[in-house]
């Protein structure tokens, strides 16, 4: 390893991954498998003949094949012991000629057809080779990687453990209840990782937040923040639609007649509330009834409370809550509110060696979840069960210029509340509107304590006066009203709004539109958050800096990078909205116009729902790109841009969807050609062709390295975790791209 090469002060390092290789893999074909023409075929449901019905979950279809299997052992026994996908492709030994299945699970039916694909072989020469090279693209590597991440999946668990993702697997043990009805659960994930120094399973700590089950109504009392039943009884239209929303989808049991205590063999899902279900009405037998009647004359069980919302489930079917209760495990996929957030947080915060001991004592010991060498699968695949060590490099701290002065960065943090900013932003007026009630003089004080932050920040005179700011209590139910007079009537020359707002506040959204759509920066406080010490106010005048177009500190040995060269940095992004809606995503581009790289010329662009790849990246490019051309020529007098290197940084992208990125690679080039081939005919010039590097920039990896104990206890400001800096090149990287892992920044909490 060659030091000099990242810097004169680049330290060597030996750190602990969360990887445990892989010392063999099955010495054995595995054959492929088509399973039926939609996976497991539903023909009878409750007695009736339903052939083509609603599609069934991957974890029925799971549940049917284990059966299956124990049903057929003539078919499955110990060297044909079959990996199902959960979707229609079998893995199995020995090749299975078509066949049929039948199997009842409950009182359902089902029938599992199987078809070879005899044209798909994955061979034990394919598994080695994934063994001995890392997973790069060599002959049917992703198939095999594909085949070991589907036997890995089919581990053996712990009793009491649930999958509710596609890797990861959770229990309630230690659960934490983070308001609302829902609670966190804590759990493992496990996923088969390539790398140029061998082949690795990943594992690692995951979180997850799921309702809370058990009793529906006081699920619904504890998401609508109330104690008193009677707030249940006849609810408002909006109020019942607010808990339709948060309650839809979920499975529940019925607890009915002689199942009063247990439940039905068969959960049912929410379709939808209705409002006082006892008294909700419906036809039978050509008579009118009530839920309430219906319930009373059948299973002779009196309603306690008929006026409180109903259960729909399907399109008709409507039962009380009271005698519904919620199946444990259910994943909560839509956004968590403010608290909700800062519990889910706090409970997977975690000190570094707490999580390397729960990571190590998941895959060996007596509290071992993952079970890989008790799986019939797994005959053949040995994996370590201590964690990888690898050589990482410390890279050099960066240095940082402010006005006058400059700092060394140690630990990946700075202070900035005593220096000047290199480039202060301008804002000579601003006003404060405050959405929280009876806070006033509160925030008059802290007014009067930011202003002199800001100035000592900037150094600018006249300095502001407190009294010459404009402060107005405000509305929370007319938020557009406040904003439309305050820049109307109030202070038409405002240059900046401060808004505080309560400590839940759902219209924070309208009024960050309405700045975007307005172009007058704001920025946004809450209350009982914000206060006059020295350090939120530091780190409220750095956010509204860098609103009002200034910025902070600059890293001066990027100017010297490409000397002679004119670079430009672009980031690309893709915001998705929260899980079930229909609404778009929104993608994101900012491009660098001073040598300083610090000021970005932004960009935006909707597109199709949960698209993470941008549709628009050229035209966007192309705006921007205009727009730096109309700011160089007010600046300097320049006709056009003359980009000679452009580095994108691109986030956002899974592994799986990188192939996919090459498509914005070639809408940039063809913008750019297209740009100069244009400069190139009016300014007859020759026709000029930038560089560009493309980075993508992987997040939720599960990747974690861990420093040595002795390191930890030497210096004590690491807070157990690895230093600043962090560079990995080799043994765990993929080898199919160029690629490292970088930690950039120091931790704070938990495991970086």
């Amino acid at each position: 390893m060659q030091l000099a090469v990242y810097g004169q002060n680049a330290q060597s390092l030996k750190v602990l991954v969360n990887y445990f290789r892989v010392k063999s893999v099955p010495n054995a074909n595995f054959y492929l498998h088509t399973v039926g023409k939609s996976g497991v075929a539903k023909t009878i449901s409750y007695k009736e003949e339903r052939p083509g019905s609603r599609p069934i979950s991957t974890k029925t279809r799971l549940e049917v094949f284990a059966q299956v299997q124990i049903e057929a052992p003539h078919v499955f026994d110990g060297t044909t012991r079959a990996v199902y996908d959960g979707a229609s492709i079998l893995y199995s030994r020995r090749a299975i000629p078509q066949s049929t299945f039948e199997t009842v699970k409950g009182m359902t039916a089902f029938v599992v057809r199987l078809s070879l694909d005899s044209a798909n072989i994955i061979s034990a020469r394919d598994l080695q080779a994934l063994l001995n090279q890392g997973g790069g693209n060599v002959g049917n590597s992703l198939a095999a990687r594909t085949l070991l991440q589907h036997l890995i999946r089919a581990t053996p668990m712990k009793t009491g453990w649930l999958q509710l993702k596609k890797n990861s697997f959770y229990t309630d043990h230690r659960e934490k209840h983070l308001t609302g009805g829902l609670i966190a659960w804590k759990g493992f994930s496990q996923s088969v990782r390539p790398g140029s120094g061998g082949l690795f399973v990943n594992v690692d700590v995951s979180n997850i937040a799921v309702y809370e089950p058990g009793d529906i109504v006081e699920l619904a009392m504890q998401f609508l923040g109330t104690k008193d039943v009677r707030k249940l009884r006849d609810m408002e239209p909006a109020r019942l639609k607010r808990l339709e929303r948060f309650l839809k989808g979920l499975q529940i049991h019925i607890l009915l007649g002689p199942h009063r205590g247990r439940v039905w063999a068969r959960p049912k899902r929410i379709s939808g509330l209705v409002t006082s279900g006892g008294y909700h009405t419906f036809m039978k037998d050509n008579n009118e009834l009530t839920v309430q009647a219906y319930i009373e004359g059948k299973y002779n069980q009196r309603l306690r409370e008929p006026k409180i919302f109903g259960i729909r489930v399907g399109t008709s079917a409507v039962f009380p809550a009271e005698f519904c209760e919620v199946m444990s495990g259910q994943p909560f996929k839509k956004r968590l509110d403010d608290e909700q957030q800062r519990r889910f947080i706090e409970n997977s915060t975690q000190d570094p060696f707490q999580r390397l001991q729960m990571i190590q004592d998941s895959v060996s010991g007596p509290n071992q979840v993952f079970q890989y060498s008790q799986s019939p699968a797994l005959e053949g695949l040995s994996i370590q069960t201590r964690p990888e060590d690898v050589n990482a490099i410390v890279l050099p701290p960066a240095k940082l210029d402010f006005a006058g002065s400059s700092m060394t960065v140690k630990y990946g943090k700075w202070r900035v509340d005593r220096v000047k900013y290199s480039g202060p932003g301008a804002a000579r007026t601003f006003a404060v509107l405050i959405f929280a009630h009876g806070i006033l003089p509160v925030v008059r004080d802290f007014v009067s304590a930011l202003i002199p932050v800001g100035e000592d920040r900037v150094s600018r005179n006249p300095r502001i006066q407190p009294r010459d700011v404009y402060l107005e209590e405000c509305n929370p139910a007319n938020v557009a009203g406040a904003l439309a007079r305050i820049t109307r009537e109030k202070f038409p020359g405002v240059a900046f709004l401060l808004v505080v707002l309560p400590a839940s506040a759902p219209f924070k959204r309208e009024i960050k539109h309405w700045s975007i759509l307005k172009g007058l920066p704001t920025q946004c406080i809450r209350d009982r958050k914000f206060s006059t010490k020295n350090q939120y106010l530091n780190n409220v005048m750095l956010k509204i800096n860098a609103k009002i177009g200034g910025y902070s500190t600059y890293v001066p040995w990027l100017k010297n990078l490409f000397p002679n060269e004119v670079v430009l940095v672009m980031g690309c992004d893709v915001s998705h909205p929260a899980p079930g809606s229909n609404k778009p995503s929104v993608a994101s581009l900012v491009l660098s116009c001073n040598r300083e790289m610090t000021s970005y010329i932004p960009q935006i662009s909707v597109q199709e729902p949960r698209t993470e790849i941008i549709r628009e990246i050229g035209p966007m490019f192309k705006k921007a790109l205009a727009a730096l051309q109309n700011l160089l020529k007010t600046k300097n007098g320049l006709k056009y841009v003359q980009v000679d290197h452009l580095i994108v940084f691109r986030d956002g992208v899974s592994e799986g969807e990188y192939q996919q990125v090459q498509q914005e690679i070639d809408d940039i080039e063809a913008m750019l050609q297209e740009y100069y081939t244009y400069v190139a005919a009016k300014y007859k010039v020759p026709k000029h062709k930038p560089a560009i590097t493309f980075m993508i920039v992987t997040k939720r990896h599960h990747t974690r390295f861990f420093i040595p104990q002795e390191m930890a206890r030497q210096d004590k400001q690491l807070n157990n975790n690895c230093p600043a800096g962090l560079l990995v090149t080799q043994t765990i990287v993929p080898v199919e791209y160029e690629n490292f892992y970088l930690q950039s920044h120091g931790g704070l909490k938990g495991s970086k």
